[in-house]
């Protein structure tokens, strides 16, 4: 049972730096989304890894003819001995093995390629490192599966610490429900919104947070993602006062991520296009 996915180490000296040292110069960085013209500076990003890619030493390593579990133990053992950024990071290689070794084997058992591909993901997302990433030509409906269904809204932490509805999705049953742009959400299933932000996973947002900002950002925008169907208890404050109710995860085309998106609506971020 062949593995199939890459372990990617972007090198972090030029992924996303707009600088003359990594060979892209823009003078205003939203200017080619802004003109829907991702294409020149995806092509520029690319471009900027060739001076890396030329001074490179040796063959990546190759897994491909391992079983899923002795691939990933191969490659926890690689990074170990190879990546440059353990101590600095706090990685704990053999910690995140044990942690995710199991549910590969659990995986492989069962012949499961998306759980195999959610462990993976998973497992990078769990090094606190942005340019630590998973790359693969299908998530074989994993990512559908886990956050395929939105609630209809959005929400945003102010600088006060509340966290407020940014958007509500038009004709949508949360709209409907009486959520409106500006109320307060102050609780998420039983638990505080706090909590339940702080406990929200990111692992579907391709491009991985290196800040805890970054992350905070993230895990506002995946809260109300969930499976299709799941049904979540919100309560927050109106105009009219505390209120609660209850809405069901409905498929909207990951409608929320790109009203959220970072890209001015598109879902560039959110590996959709």
């Amino acid at each position: 049972m062949a593995s199939f996915l890459i372990l990617l180490l972007i090198n972090p000296v030029c992924a996303g730096l707009y600088t003359d040292s990594c060979g892209m110069v823009w003078n205003d960085t939203a200017l080619p989304f802004e003109q829907n013209n991702q294409t020149a500076y995806n092509e520029e990003l690319v471009a900027s890894f060739a001076p890396i890619t030329a001074n490179l030493t040796g063959e990546p390593a190759d897994f491909s003819n391992l079983s899923w579990s002795d691939a990933f133990r191969e490659t926890c053992a690689y990074m170990n001995e190879r990546y440059a950024f353990t101590e600095w990071r706090g990685v704990d290689w053999d910690a995140l093995y044990e942690i995710y070794a199991p549910e590969v084997a659990a995986a492989e058992k069962e012949g499961d390629k998306a759980a195999y591909y959610r462990a993976l993901r998973s497992f990078a997302y769990a090094v606190p490192d942005g340019h630590v990433l998973i790359h693969s030509v299908d998530d074989f409906g994993a990512k559908y599966a886990d956050i395929g269904g939105g609630h209809g809204f959005a929400v945003g932490r102010l600088d006060s610490g509340k966290v407020i509805v940014t958007y509500v999705a038009e004709g949508s049953a949360t709209e409907k429900a009486g959520l409106q742009f500006g109320d307060e959400v102050v609780s998420w299933n039983d638990r505080s919104i706090d909590e339940a932000i702080n406990t929200t996973s990111i692992i579907w947002g391709p491009v991985k947070p290196s800040t805890l900002e970054g992350s905070l950002l993230q895990k506002q925008r995946y809260l109300t993602r969930a499976p299709v169907g799941t049904e979540t208890t919100i309560g927050f404050i109106s105009t009219t006062g505390m209120r609660t109710v209850t809405l069901t995860a409905e498929d909207d085309g990951y409608d929320t991520l790109a009203r959220t998106s970072i890209f001015l609506g598109y879902q560039v971020n959110d590996g959709a296009v």
